[in-house]
């Protein structure tokens, strides 16, 4: 301690907020830590130069008797200083590397000590809009810009407490942390070593809003953190809505060094892919690093030992261009409380933040289909300037070719436009309970050779959650798409495809698949989603038949112990676990008793009541006769609720995939009874008759299944049928 204050206590709270994001169990980087606390302000942030300098001298003898690899991180910023300059090149001289941030003044930090000394990691603010903070420094001298805006982690007032801060210092703890997993990754190197890889693996021309001057190096020269890791940054507070994401991100890491077990033929993204493989299949080892926060009420010196780095999440504002919607029933929005989960869609639902009765209370949700995962029949419109492709991969590939209609980004532009808070605000008035959100692993990361839209969809899926939190709606989070498809259909990304427990990659893709199921589960059992959250299925509709039912059971129990281990067990540890049994009424996984007992697990049942065989005759026949069957389904449901406990219906839908038009065309999927009545006809004609038909239809299915979700919310029109609402 090098201040007169009567304890070495943080008093202010800033640097705890900063230990939390570098190295904290819950929002940190480097997880397994141990923080020493070096003080030299006193409570309201006030201290000498010269007390800083004894704090760093001091943090300078510990390193040469210790030997051990150290990471600083300095959040003070002020006027050009000399001697603490020398202080700092001190540190770096002797191998420290050294984590600065880059001040709040909206100016050059080239007359800003420590910011401007040439061999620390010089960090500025970005924004979710991926722009430069606004009061964040800039400059020739600035390494990259990391998320700096409405970041939460732990605060100074108990145990449990968190706070919301803003600013560089936030930057700055979440690279030092990143410093210190490359250290336990790839072992030590020099500090300049370090800058060099840093700059390396992350990206560049991506942050808006940097003035460029002739002094400063080109704008596509300053780098950011894409929206992939959460994240929330502080020096003053903040009551901004953020948004969040799973991946390891703080300089953007992930989007360069993919996690693959394939050799590529760059040996760049080789070297890279191998690293993240070490990464993800042991534990990073033996490394130490110091890392030291002096803040304006406190010095951090933390000790990190980088041995899993998890996930280093990073929080994202709200788009400011999003209006505020009010539903029927309501929607709560607090901007100084943006986690507050007191909204319920309706008077009989309980609010988020009290428990869901599952033996009383029913499921009555709906699927956002043909958002996040774009197929044919959900997403036609999007597929309609690319005709000859049938699944996301060859769109993507399509796509990224065709630069003149905007290439890749046409599918960000979906993510943006397709569902608004209006869609969510509307499902909350219709009387519906719950969500189901299907993503895809792509939102996380990608592998060399995959095409998907790495990452992208991301802070779009945590807006997604937000509006639910708004409205009180609970969310069913759906890994749809996993690695070498879970069914072979156009749901796992890629048509005709099953290599998930099949196949040479089949172990390897159900591998990845558990590090994202990890990833998804870490960030929702989080505080702020745990209750909009309650739900995560972990594989779509997977083909249990072909790849063995044995393989399938020996996947569902790591899976399992992958959550449980991740998140606790018992309630309020985690999210339920929705697990796939099958299409038919039959039980195929989950009989002789298997996983009974088990913690929070629901079974899946996707019936099959949309199927249409060539023989049968006109749609609305089918239709009316359907009841009958549909209701069979009751009692066997029913049996597997009683043997085995909670079991849903995920997609009772209206709709008739046979008949949809791009269906038809792209994998031949025809009806011999005729659909040229549901494809021609505008919705406002069909006739009174049609209607009721539909509406007893569904009914049934809803009285059936009593826990169910809809499929689906909507469907984006065709452009070559502007008049008509769907191609169903």
């Amino acid at each position: 301690m090098y201040t007169n204050e009567p304890s070495a206590g943080d008093g202010n709270g800033h640097g705890t907020h900063m230990a939390g994001l570098a190295c904290g169990t819950q929002f940190g980087v480097a997880k397994a830590s141990n923080i020493i606390s070096v003080r030299v302000m006193n409570d309201a942030g006030n201290g000498s130069v010269t007390d800083i300098i004894s704090g760093l001298n001091w943090v300078l003898s510990q390193h040469r008797s210790s030997r051990r690899p150290s990471v600083v991180a300095f959040p003070i910023s002020g006027s050009a200083h000399t001697g603490l300059d020398n202080a700092i090149s001190s540190l770096t001289n002797n191998g420290i590397h050294v984590v600065v941030a880059a001040g709040n003044g909206n100016v050059d930090i080239r007359n800003i000590s420590p910011a401007r000394v040439p061999s620390v990691i010089s960090v500025g603010a970005s924004n979710i809009e991926d722009a430069r903070a606004s009061t964040s420094n800039y400059g020739a001298n600035i390494t990259l810009f990391a998320p700096g805006q409405n970041s939460i982690s732990a605060s100074n007032a108990n145990n449990t407490a968190t706070s919301v801060l803003s600013g560089t210092s936030i930057g700055a703890a979440h690279v030092a942390g990143l410093v210190a997993y490359f250290i336990g990754l790839v072992g030590n190197m020099s500090p300049t070593a370090m800058i060099a890889k840093v700059k390396e693996d992350s990206l560049i021309g991506q942050l808006s809003n940097i003035p460029l001057l002739p002094t400063e190096r080109p704008a596509d020269a300053e780098v950011d953190l894409p929206p992939p890791p959460y994240q929330r940054n502080g020096h003053g507070s903040s009551t901004s809505l953020v948004n969040q994401s799973p991946v390891a991100l703080v300089s953007a890491t992930l989007s360069s060094t993919s996690n693959s077990l394939e050799s590529s033929s760059d040996a760049r993204a080789a070297s890279k892919e191998n690293s993240w493989r070490r990464w993800l299949t042991r534990r990073s080892r033996l490394s130490t690093a110091l890392v030291l926060f002096i803040t304006a009420g406190l010095v951090a010196c933390v000790v990190c030992l980088p041995v899993y780095f998890k996930v280093l999440k990073r929080r994202q504002q709200e788009d400011a261009s999003i209006g505020v919607v009010t539903a029927t029933s309501g929607g709560v929005y607090n901007s100084s409380d943006p986690f507050n989960n007191a909204a319920q869609p309706n008077s009989w639902t309980p609010p988020l933040n009290a428990s869901w009765d599952f033996t009383t209370q029913g499921i009555h949700g709906v699927n956002l289909g043909g958002l996040f995962i774009l197929e044919r029949m959900t997403s036609p419109a999007i597929f309609e300037r690319y005709p000859d492709t049938v699944d996301e991969w060859d769109l993507s590939i399509a796509m990224a070719s065709d630069l003149s209609n905007g290439g890749l980004g046409q599918i960000e532009e979906h993510y943006r436009t397709f569902i608004t808070e209006k869609d969510i605000a509307d499902i909350a008035g219709t009387g519906l309970t719950w969500v189901r959100l299907p993503i895809g692993f792509w939102a996380i990361e990608t592998w060399p050779r995959e095409p998907f839209l790495e990452r992208t969809s991301w802070k779009y899926i945590v807006r997604v959650l937000q509006w639910c939190r708004k409205y009180g709606l609970r969310v069913n989070l759906v890994l749809y798409s996993v690695p070498g498809s879970a069914n072979g259909g156009t749901t796992g990304g890629k048509w005709g495809q099953l290599h998930f427990l099949s196949g040479v990659m089949g172990i390897a893709n159900a591998q990845r698949t558990l590090y994202y199921i990890r990833v998804l589960a870490e960030f929702i059992s989080r505080p702020e989603w745990t209750n909009v959250v309650p739900m995560l299925t972990i594989v779509h509709s997977p083909v249990y038949r072909a790849m063995g039912i044995d393989q399938m059971r020996n996947f569902y129990n790591e899976a399992y112990r992958t959550v449980r281990e991740a998140a606790g067990y018992g309630a309020g540890n985690g999210p339920y676990l929705v697990m796939f049994d099958g299409t038919d009424s039959s039980s195929g996984i989950f009989e002789d008793g298997f996983m009974s007992g088990a913690d929070r697990v629901i079974l899946e049942r996707i019936p099959s009541f949309i199927q249409l065989n060539e023989t049968e005759g006109p749609i609305e026949e089918h239709m009316a006769s359907s009841p009958y069957n549909i209701c069979r389904w009751g009692p066997r449901l029913n049996q597997s609720r009683a043997l085995h406990g909670i079991t849903i219906g995920s997609e009772i839908t209206a709709d008739f995939w046979n008949c949809g038009l791009m269906n038809r065309a792209a994998v031949d999927a025809t009806y011999g009874g005729g659909c040229n009545s549901w494809i021609f006809t505008p919705i406002e004609d069909w006739s009174l008759g049609i209607k009721s038909t539909l509406l007893q239809y569904v009914s049934a299915q809803m009285d059936t299944l009593r826990d169910y979700f809809f499929f689906t919310w909507k469907v984006r029109p065709y452009l070559a049928f502007a008049p008509r609402r769907s191609d169903f």
